[in-house]
């Protein structure tokens, strides 16, 4: 079981919003971050890491040529009048933030042949472009396979990402984000079974036969074989027994709040899910089944059991259910996932309408709770016995903060903006209040000590700080590091789950001197809005 952040919200000191939750307080050894000096170059094993550098830097090449050809067709377009279309393409060559996850809705459409009757002008920067992009996007893929070979995954899936960016139609790209060819258009495995069994999606109501679209939208309701208004159904909805069952891709939220609300939660879970497993792909997979994703020769057209929601009109009913669970101690909690192991006997993460909370607050404990969950049954099904007993706990409950930090604005996406309010308190502990946990004390918590600290919102910050740390550090270098000793903390092996390798054992460096790269890092992110 796990509960929701405790939260501080919004209180504002020195500048900085004050820290919300977790970890470990008065532990002996190591500098405090006073005593700390500069930063110190990561030592990674010397062949591992010139290997690495060497790969990097073909890469940068490749940006470089690419950003070349992009900057030919720019000027042809200023030559020929075309000053917005010359800016839009210089956009495309702005490299991405490296201490931030980004990316973008792919167009669901297949790409259209540039039309022939276009202007001699336009159709030849069209066809520039283009054939730009997609000779690009083949040279990111070979990269992105070179990279898994490697045992780098997370730079092979940002590769991917960046391929399917610049070739939208690349089928291996697409194959490896989750979809699949329907007609002219790309969609996910579930969306074509959907599709294919003739049902429509509508983004206020879900799924839908498409005899039904139509009187929905007039106000009628269909519930337990019978046609009724929408306001006769959500009365008998009200009761979380007859409560509304949406269905998504890799989601099915149960809600008695309403159906157009379940709906808009499975559409955010389903980014959030999006964004997640490209991120962790080395979490849910060994090298070798990610190398024959790579290949072709695994199959992913699988639709797998969804993850299961539930979402509660009000708080009442939240405590209600929870009970119900065997949940009695549940507090002030704005949300819960319970394991598979729980009294439950099953894993659902649950949540409220929470009136009292703005809309960030309400959606970053849900990606607090869904990461929990996800983690947790992303191997398993739910389960495992309780993780982080013995020891290092602080990374449960630090990479749930970092994930809060994941938003979407239109069509592009971020995970691990330095300026969101778990990062800022990170830095704020470690340089006003001059506090930090050394990284091998703090390993060394399990998590009954770790959740009874009484510094436990310092705890909580510092953790967020050091995942943004491990996830970001030296554009990524520690990042499949730390989602290994994540994916043993969560091993259905009782030995590993028991006993994790360190992450100085991992990384090859020693704890002392991912507390000095921790100090130069937290103090120099950029945590305020640019």
């Amino acid at each position: 079981m796990f509960l929701a952040n405790p939260r501080n919200h919004r209180s504002i000191l020195a500048g900085v919003a004050v820290a919300l939750a977790l970890l470990l307080n008065s532990l002996n050894g190591g500098p405090s971050p006073t005593q700390l000096s500069g930063a110190t170059k990561a030592r990674v094993a010397p062949r591992v890491r010139d290997k690495r550098d060497q790969f990097v830097k073909t890469l940068h090449q490749l940006q470089s040529e690419f950003v070349v050809e992009l900057e030919k067709i720019a000027t042809y377009c200023e030559d020929n009048q075309l000053t917005l279309e010359s800016d839009e393409i210089r956009k495309l060559a702005k490299p991405l933030e490296s201490n931030v996850v980004q990316g973008e809705n792919l167009p669901r459409q297949v790409l259209l042949e540039i039309p022939r009757e276009l202007p001699e002008v336009e159709r030849n920067w069209r066809i520039r472009l283009r054939t730009a992009q997609s000779e690009h996007a083949g040279k990111l893929f070979a990269k992105a396979t070179k990279a898994i070979d490697a045992g780098w995954i997370s730079m092979a899936y940002d590769l991917v990402r960046e391929c399917a960016r610049h070739d939208s139609d690349h089928k291996a790209a697409r194959r490896l984000l989750g979809f699949v060819r329907h007609g002219n258009e790309w969609v996910t495995v579930f969306t074509d079974k959907m599709l294919n069994q003739k049902y429509q999606w509508s983004d206020k109501y879900g799924w839908l036969k498409a005899d039904q679209a139509a009187r929905y939208a007039e106000g009628e309701r269909f519930y337990r074989g019978t046609w009724m208004s929408a306001q006769k159904e959500s009365e008998l909805r009200r009761d979380f027994e007859n409560a509304w069952t949406v269905r998504t891709d890799h989601f099915k939220i149960v809600t008695n709040h309403s159906l157009e609300m379940g709906v808009e939660l499975g559409k955010r879970l389903e980014d959030f899910y999006r964004i997640f497993f490209q991120t962790f792909a080395g979490f849910v997979s060994t090298r070798g089944e990610l190398q024959k994703l790579f290949s072709g020769t695994s199959n992913t057209n699988i639709v797998a059991e969804p993850f299961l929601v539930h979402y509660y009109r009000t708080r009442e009913d939240y405590v209600i259910q929870l009970r119900k669970a065997g949940q009695q101690n549940i507090g002030r909690t704005t949300g819960m996932y319970l394991s598979a192991d729980s009294a439950a006997g099953k894993g659902v993460a649950h949540f409220f309408h929470d009136t009292e909370a703005s809309q960030e607050d309400r959606l970053s404990t849900m990606f607090h709770e869904a990461t929990h969950q996800l983690f947790s049954e992303a191997y398993t099904g739910g389960r495992n016995k309780r993780v982080g007993i013995k020891s290092d706990f602080w990374a449960i409950e630090a990479i749930a903060c970092y994930m809060e930090s994941f938003e979407k604005q239109g069509e592009h996406f971020s995970l691990g903006d330095p300026a969101y309010i778990r990062f800022q308190n990170a830095q704020f502990r470690y340089l006003n209040d001059n506090y930090y946990v050394p990284l091998q004390s703090l390993s060394a918590m399990g998590a009954d000590a770790f959740q009874n600290d009484p510094s436990i919102e310092k705890n909580y910050s510092q953790g967020a700080g050091l995942a943004h740390f491990f996830m970001h550090y030296e554009d990524g270098l520690y990042r499949d590091e730390f989602i290994t000793y994540l994916a043993a903390i969560y091993s259905k092996n009782e030995r590993v789950r028991n006993n994790p390798p360190g992450l100085d054992e991992l990384t090859q460096v020693k704890f002392s001197e991912l507390d000095q790269q921790y100090r130069s890092y937290i103090t120099d992110l950029k945590t305020e809005t640019q």
